[in-house]
């Protein structure tokens, strides 16, 4: 099996983390989004922020650190996000501001994970669970789910955020694209510039990856999002495929489907990312077309071939 060679710790360019304060910003921010923060504590989970429609405008992960909340999303749509919910903010004393203070790393693996003990245990605190977060004087580290072998790819391994102040010493990679491969080896999709309020969660597997709860207040778009999940089955979701091409798709690129001798329009691509041997590719698509062979063009010649998924697409009201 071939093994995608990456470095211990790379630097998240491609990502930005806001920081939220004043003593309304988590009722403020729970009103907002997919996902149950209050009470927040140490946990670190998904989130989405939709339009009316129940689309999403932005997906971020959100945990505390101390009386802030850092809310981590792809920078491309973050002016776009931050601009729409400042409307709704009123006077509420909710404030947003860029984290321009410390740099943001991803680590992976054995090596990543003992240096980071190691920093936390110098300043009293131990590494975080899963979707769970750690805050340190001079470090905080959020353990995100661990990344699923993918042969060519992403090696299976422990995955975690880390912002720190020192961000040399870390020797960190400039290029983020593992990270990517890691998220779309994960099934976790994103939403960017190019491809805000084009999917509902359902589309992008978002509830599946806990990014949306179905027993909390409402938000916008809530009313479209429990109409689909309690319909029990969405129209369209998001899968995995691998595909040779020589030029990655942008996301919101177009997907064909060959269907009665024709290939016709068939989904979008949430992300893709070039691995060692073959481009991952996370695409959204309706269900029906998962049984067609699938292309990035309209001719055919860059076929995307389906792998499955390291969690089950299910209702998750049933379980």
């Amino acid at each position: 099996m071939t093994q995608a060679n990456h470095p211990a710790f790379v630097r998240l360019s491609s990502l930005g983390v806001t920081t939220v304060t004043g003593k309304d910003a988590l009722a403020f921010l729970h009103g907002q989004f997919t996902n149950r923060l209050q009470p927040l504590g140490q946990r670190a989970p998904l989130a989405g922020y939709c339009s009316p429609k129940g689309r999403l405008l932005a997906t971020m992960r959100v945990w505390g650190e101390g009386d802030a909340i850092s809310l981590l999303l792809p920078k491309s749509a973050e002016p776009a996000f931050l601009k729409r919910i400042r409307m709704y903010v009123l006077r509420s004393d909710v404030h947003f501001a860029e984290d321009a203070e410390r740099t943001l790393l991803a680590g992976f693996g054995e090596e990543a994970e003992a240096l980071l003990k190691d920093r936390l245990a110098a300043a009293g605190a131990e590494l975080p669970a899963v979707n769970e977060a750690a805050v340190a004087p001079e470090i905080t580290v959020v353990r995100v789910p661990d990344t699923p072998a993918l042969p060519g790819v992403a090696d299976a391994g422990v995955r975690y955020l880390a912002l720190v102040k020192d961000a040399e010493a870390f020797a960190p990679a400039e290029d983020d694209a593992y990270w990517w491969a890691t998220e779309a080896a994960a099934g976790i999709g994103s939403v960017f510039a190019e491809t805000a309020d084009r999917f509902v969660p359902q589309s992008i597997n978002y509830e599946l990856t806990d990014g949306v709860v179905f027993n909390k207040g409402c938000y916008p778009g809530q009313e479209v999002v429990s109409r689909i999940q309690h319909l029990g089955t969405p129209s369209r979701r998001m899968a995995l495929g691998l595909a040779q091409t020589p030029v990655l798709p942008e996301a919101g690129a177009g997907l064909y489907a060959l269907k009665g001798g024709a290939r016709t329009p068939s989904g979008d691509v949430v992300f893709a990312v070039r691995g060692e041997n073959a481009a991952a590719v996370l695409v959204s698509l309706p269900t029906g077309d998962f049984g067609h062979e699938l292309s990035l063009d309209a001719e055919g010649g860059i076929p995307v071939k389906l792998v499955p998924l390291p969690y089950e697409i299910r209702n998750v009201l049933d379980s």
